[in-house]
């Protein structure tokens, strides 16, 4: 008997992890989809996406009256075969309209997966369904973040090839199979619950932003801790692990279920929130023990909420609803507040999740407690996550290196300025290996690229400087000028001996802008000093680049040997080009290039607004412009050699 029961709990949790696993791998597909191909390409207006994106998440509705039309099993096995299907369309067609359909479907089914799979556990009863609720729910986001952590952080739906593509035909397959072996209960049952009781899937909202913003982001660990891309990743598996064993805690130890716990656990997460931003091992400790915490929540919520008192579905697939859209709220939020003056700081979003989540749940949890326990521990979701984590550690072992920095000759460099569109092409279809292609066919030895970014949801949560570092073999430092995520970087082949960074001015425009200094040694007779910056892109606003062009060359100070370079959104005809010239820098294209020098658009090149500049006492040769759609910018390279007259 008790083993019968085990086998139910363990596939069970498994449908939740693998339908978890694929809807987070199908949001990453889904919120690019409408920032670049949509709004980029296509140029749709920002109200006409708010509504694709609503209609997506408020299709959950319709569940309510899709399990009363059809029924609870059929409905689960026909919602978990559309979301198959569509993952392994998405990973075969390679195709931004594709990505934008494919991905809306697959999303939109999700939002109806959830309501009746909620139903399906009430019908189990809450000693069964609480445990599957929570152990589901963590070992989907620790599976998805395994597999996104051995692909760099590259997607699979951006990495072309049969092993993708197999190894989404096996985690769609496992997650319709495991439907089919599913233990189904008797549906005359209630599947429903008080408003109260439903808060958890309120609280689903906030808690998914703060898992893919920051506890589920290799990029974003790894550049506030200042560890390595893949100690990132082993830090991202341990987080999940602590999750996992907060909800073996919170099962084992039942009698901490009562409001003075509680209500410590629901001021701590916020609390804890604030030091997410705080460098080293202040914010890895963090990590640890905030997963913690909200696996002992989900735990005690389960507990609570999967007990059915009400017949048919309606409350829960509203909470459920209000849920997806609270989420889809603050992602916008969020990322609106790049371009958009909005009347709430947008480092405030994250905190304010936190919040929101713990008032949904101290609400739930602060109430006379049910009647019915969780009787049956289980130790196998523990074991997975471990061997999870002990995978990222084997992957952290036998990851080569980074080579070491080519000795300097002392000769000729190429240089290199590239904005990268964060590796979205003019199609709006993301492709990194499309730009590294484009470096490795230039044969350039420093590279400032601009519009990278270290995991941004809206970019499908790449680590595009440590991917990037990785394929190229190349020397990398990062500094993000909006939030610590999105900004400059350079790669170098050569020894880069220091590096500093700083802001500049933004006169009140809500995307701020910075500059990255390296300096290099080329075995010249002194290291050369890079300044590598993207300025304010609104064309009409001139002003601002001004400000922080001059800024920019306050910071330069004259220093000899120098290169100022990167995507500077300025014509050649207008007066922050007199600022360089006046400060005695050589415009490279203008000594060494031919033609326009035109950069953008890449497709239909109309504007120069990619620049190197350089000190007198350097020579610049040989300036190229080569074509690609890899990114809207063409890249600009010079060969750079002192001038030793």
């Amino acid at each position: 008997m008790r083993r019968s029961i085990q086998r139910n709990l363990l596939v069970s949790i498994g449908i939740l992890a693998l339908t978890i696993t694929t809807h987070l791998q199908t949001m990453r597909v889904f919120f690019p989809s409408v920032a670049w191909y949509l709004k980029d390409t296509i140029g749709v207006a920002s109200t006409t996406l708010a509504l694709y994106v609503l209609i997506v998440m408020t299709v959950g509705i319709f569940a309510a009256g899709l399990k009363t039309t059809i029924g609870q099993k059929a409905a689960l096995l026909l919602i978990s075969c559309v979301i198959a299907l569509t993952r392994i369309l998405e990973q075969i067609l390679i195709s931004p309209v594709a990505d934008l359909w494919i991905s809306i479907i697959g999303c939109g089914f999700f939002a109806l997966f959830l309501p009746i799979f909620i139903a399906h556990l009430r019908t189990k009863g809450a000693q069964l369904g609480g445990p599957i609720l929570a152990y589901g729910l963590f070992l989907g986001l620790a599976l998805d973040s395994t597999i996104h952590g051995f692909g760099h952080t590259l997607d699979l739906s951006w990495i072309p090839g049969p092993l993708p593509i197999l190894v989404i035909l096996i985690q769609s397959l496992a997650m319709v199979t495991l439907l089919f072996f599913e233990f189904y209960p008797s549906q005359d049952v209630p599947t429903d619950t008080h408003w109260r009781d439903n808060l958890a899937f309120i609280a689903f909202g906030p808690f998914l932003l703060l898992q893919v913003i920051i506890l589920q982001n290799q990029g974003w660990i790894s550049e506030i801790s200042g560890i390595t891309g893949e100690w990132g990743f082993v830090f991202v598996l341990a987080g999940n692990l602590c999750a996992i064993a907060g909800v073996f805690w919170g099962y084992k130890n039942q009698h901490l279920f009562q409001p003075t716990f509680s209500t410590t656990v629901g001021f701590l997460i916020p609390a804890l929130t604030f030091l997410l931003m705080q460098p080293g091992w202040i914010f890895l400790l963090t990590l640890l023990v905030i997963q913690l915490f909200f696996g002992w929540s989900w735990a005690h919520m389960g507990n609570l909420t999967i007990h059915a008192s009400r017949r048919g579905l309606l409350r829960t697939t509203i909470m459920t609803t209000l849920g997806l859209l609270l989420f889809i709220l603050l992602a916008f939020t969020y990322y609106a507040a790049l371009d958009l003056r909005l009347p709430i700081y947008r480092e405030a979003i994250l905190p304010i999740s936190a919040a929101l989540f713990s008032l949904t749940f101290l609400g739930l949890s602060l109430q006379p407690p049910k009647p019915t326990t969780v009787r049956h521990v289980i130790h196998e979701p523990l074991i997975f996550s471990g061997s999870l984590l002990l995978l990222s550690l084997f992957y952290l072992v036998f990851t080569p290196p980074p080579p070491d920095p080519e000795p300097p000759s002392g000769k000729a460099v190429k240089i290199m300025t590239y904005n990268i569109h964060s590796a979205y092409n003019v199609e709006g279809r993301q492709d990194p290996e499309a730009i590294a292609k484009v470096i490795i066919e230039s044969e350039a030895d420093i590279i400032a690229i601009q519009e990278i970014s270290r995991g941004w949801l809206v970019n499908g949560s790449t680590d595009l400087t440590a991917w990037l570092s990785h394929r190229l073999g190349m020397q990398v430092i990062f500094k993000g000028t909006t939030g610590p995520m999105w900004g400059n970087a350079i790669l170098s082949k050569y020894p880069i001996l220091q590096m500093n960074f700083g802001k500049l001015p933004s006169l009140g425009t809500p995307l701020e802008r910075g500059y990255l200094q390296a300096k290099i040694d080329l075995g010249y007779q002194a290291p050369i000093n890079i300044f590598a910056t993207h300025l304010h892109h609104v064309e009409s606003e001139s002003i601002v680049r001004y400000a922080q062009l001059v800024e920019l060359l306050r910071k330069w100070g004259k220093r000899p040997q120098s290169i100022i370079l990167g995507d500077l959104n300025t014509r050649p005809e207008e007066a922050e080009i007199q600022l360089l010239l006046d400060a005695g820098l050589v415009d490279s294209w203008s000594a060494a290039g031919s033609g326009a020098g035109n950069t953008y658009s890449s497709d239909d090149p109309f504007k120069r607004i990619d620049w190197i500049w350089h000190t007198p006492d350097m020579i610049s040769q040989d300036a190229k412009v080569p074509r690609s759609n890899a990114s809207d910018h063409l890249p600009v390279i010079v060969t750079i050699l002192p001038n030793e007259k």
